[in-house]
């Protein structure tokens, strides 16, 4: 019988959860003398193609880009404000009416610029997580056509990340250590997205 040999790490609680898998698997597989297939899946990448992702950054982008451009006119009014201010007797009561204006819309302006990041902060999680639960169903859908008893997820190379604190994170979460190449069903994986009409509403 062939033996299978993955080495797995990362949070405790999923390589305890993929070592249980395994080892009950590996026992089942052993008095029916079939071997183990396991496959290995950089979700990431997935995710770079994935059509409802792709399309929710786009849109996301745009109202990013919308709001920045709102938030910057009230920013331009604010130093056209200022210069008339600048132009005035600074004694005179026309000056300080326009200082109090301006004090108002200063503070405004920081409070709409407070929602507006929160609100599509608030959009996109909401949108990514109907996709990444969507995205595991294709997995799922995937690994039952392609008949493999298991898939685990292959986080890429912590080494790419832009800065130390996802450098940290990156290394804490990577599921698959090490692993023989064969295992790798990224590019099949994606190619089966690729295959299916998925479609997402706007955040």
């Amino acid at each position: 019988m062939r033996t299978v040999k993955c080495l797995v790490g990362g949070m405790a609680v999923g390589a305890l959860v993929v070592m249980g898998f395994l080892h009950g698997s590996a026992v089942g597989k052993t008095e029916s003398s079939t071997p183990l297939k396991i496959g290995v899946v950089n979700l990431e990448k997935v995710m770079t193609i994935y059509p409802p992702k792709v399309k929710l950054e786009k849109v996301w982008q745009e109202q990013k880009e919308k709001s920045q451009a709102e938030l910057q006119a009230l920013a331009d009014e604010l130093e056209a404000l200022a210069k008339e201010i600048e132009a005035l007797d600074r004694k005179s009561d026309e000056a300080k009416e326009k200082r109090l204006a301006m004090a108002e819309k200063q503070a405004k302006l920081q409070v709409r610029k407070a929602v507006a990041e929160q609100e599509l902060v608030q959009r996109y999680k909401a949108s990514i997580e109907v996709i990444y639960n969507e995205v595991l169903g294709d997995v799922e859908e995937f690994r039952r056509k392609m008949g493999y008893d298991l898939i685990i997820q292959f986080s890429g190379d912590p080494m790419a990340s832009p800065s130390f604190e996802q450098l940290q994170m990156q290394m804490i979460r990577k599921i698959v250590l090490a692993s023989n190449s064969s295992l790798d069903m990224t590019d099949k994986m994606i190619e089966f997205v690729k295959g299916q009409d998925k479609q997402t509403e706007k955040p």
